[in-house]
């Protein structure tokens, strides 16, 4: 079976969700009693892009725009692009460095909820640490990111074989932004600004049964978070990954 295609937008939203009005958790609420078994994805290029993102799929992927990103499946193996990030005088500039082999599905676990399944993601080995408890400040505490945070992905296509062409996901979210945030762009700005305050972008109206904690939000019980799952799909649109063609190039 093909593992689960890791993108590397999706990792970045997963991997580092801190101070984003996401669920997350120290300790796990699913365990792999619960898990279920992984899509099997069509061998081949694969596209991952935001709900905004304007991309020509047919262009080279090493010319698709940032707000996109490939991964390329071939068997049990799959591959994600390489960049350099400068150029021999060290001025910063994207250049396409090859492929390298990928570990697409580390710390992940999904989960059945309805029509579509929850992801929760374990941090890596050296991130995942418990924040520390007290009366420590409030900076200490928000460098320190989860043990785990939570998505939704739900499969829209399939090929003769059954195999996975194309998927959906979003983050699991605390709750609805104020509305003067509500868009991914201005989220970003909010997060960067010197003058937001810390919890510019939570949600002042978290969904039942979660909790607002400094950036982002807990839950009081295992429907809490398979609820906010559901709710969460309305808040934003979901990041699209799709199979593109046989080749890469």
């Amino acid at each position: 079976m093909n593992p689960l295609l890791r993108l590397t937008a999706l990792a970045a939203m997963l991997g580092g969700l801190s101070g984003c009005n996401t669920l997350v958790s120290d300790e796990p609420w699913f365990t792999e009693a619960d898990a279920q078994p992984r899509p099997t994805l069509r061998d081949g290029l694969w596209l991952s892009a935001e709900p905004d993102c304007r991309v020509t799929a047919a262009r080279p992927a090493e010319r698709w725009p940032d707000c996109a990103s490939a991964s390329f499946v071939r068997g049990q193996e799959t591959w994600s692009m390489r960049w350099d990030d400068t150029d021999e005088r060290g001025r910063r500039r994207k250049t396409f460095a090859g492929w390298e082999l990928a570990d697409p599905h580390a710390g992940w676990l999904l989960v059945a909820n309805g029509d579509h399944l929850i992801v929760q993601q374990r941090a890596s080995v050296a991130e995942a640490t418990t924040p520390p408890s007290g009366e420590g400040d409030r900076e200490a505490r928000g460098s320190v990111p989860p043990n785990y945070t939570y998505g939704a992905l739900r499969l829209l296509g399939q090929d003769e074989e059954g195999k996975a062409t194309a998927m959906e996901f979003w983050l699991v979210q605390c709750g609805p932004l104020p509305e003067q945030l509500s868009s991914r762009r201005q989220r970003r700005r909010a997060r960067t600004a010197e003058t937001a305050t810390a919890q510019a972008g939570v949600t002042d109206r978290p969904f039942p049964g979660l909790t607002v904690v400094d950036d982002n939000c807990t839950a009081e019980s295992v429907d809490a978070v398979r609820n906010a799952a559901v709710l969460s799909e309305a808040l934003e649109p979901p990041m699209q990954m799709r199979w593109v063609r046989p080749g890469w190039h």
